[in-house]
C-alpha cells in the first residue's frame, strides 16, 4: 500500500510539473496539494508548493511550509533558503539575510544560496527592500506578488 501511495504522490508531482512548465500555477498547487496529502512530511514537496505559493503571491502559505520544512529537518539548507525568500518576497530583508546565511554555513557549495545572500546584503545595504527593487525594474507588484496567470 505505502508504495502504491507513493507512486500516486509521484504521478501527482508529474503533473503539477507539467502545470508548472504550462504556467498553470493553480492546477500545479492543485496537484500538489493532492500530492502533500499522500506525503505530507515530503520535504521536496513542501519547496515545490512553497514556489507555486510565492508565484501566487500567497507568501503567508509559503511561510508556513517553510516552517514545516524547518520543522522536519531544522539543519535543512533548502528549508532556511526558502524562509529567507518567503520574508524577502514581504520586504523583511534584513530577517531573511539570517536565513540566507544559514543556508550558505549549511550547504556552502550551493550557488543559489549564496546568490541570494549576496542579493539580500546588496539590498539592505543600498537601503532598498527586495519589494521596492522588484518595483524599481519596472514591475507593478512586489516580488511575492509577481504577475502570472492564475490558471
Amino acid at each position: 500500500m505505502l508504495e502504491l501511495d507513493s507512486t500516486f504522490a509521484a504521478v501527482l508531482v508529474a503533473r503539477s510539473q507539467q502545470h508548472m512548465a504550462e504556467k498553470r500555477y493553480t492546477k500545479a498547487l492543485a496537484c500538489l496539494n493532492d500530492a502533500l496529502a499522500v506525503e505530507p512530511e515530503d520535504v521536496r514537496l513542501l519547496a515545490l508548493r512553497i514556489q507555486l505559493y510565492l508565484r501566487l503571491g500567497k507568501p503567508c502559505e509559503a511561510d508556513k511550509d517553510a516552517h514545516t520544512i524547518l520543522y522536519l529537518e531544522p539543519e535543512s539548507a533548502e528549508g532556511h533558503f526558502w524562509r529567507g525568500a518567503c520574508l524577502s518576497s514581504v520586504s523583511r530583508d534584513r530577517e531573511a539575510w539570517d536565513y540566507y546565511n544559514a543556508a550558505t554555513q549549511l550547504a556552502p557549495e550551493v550557488e543559489r544560496y549564496h546568490n541570494a545572500l549576496q542579493r539580500c546584503q546588496n539590498l539592505i545595504a543600498g537601503g532598498v527592500t527586495a519589494g521596492e527593487a522588484f518595483e524599481a525594474e519596472g514591475n507593478s507588484s512586489k516580488i511575492s506578488t509577481g504577475a502570472v496567470s492564475p490558471e
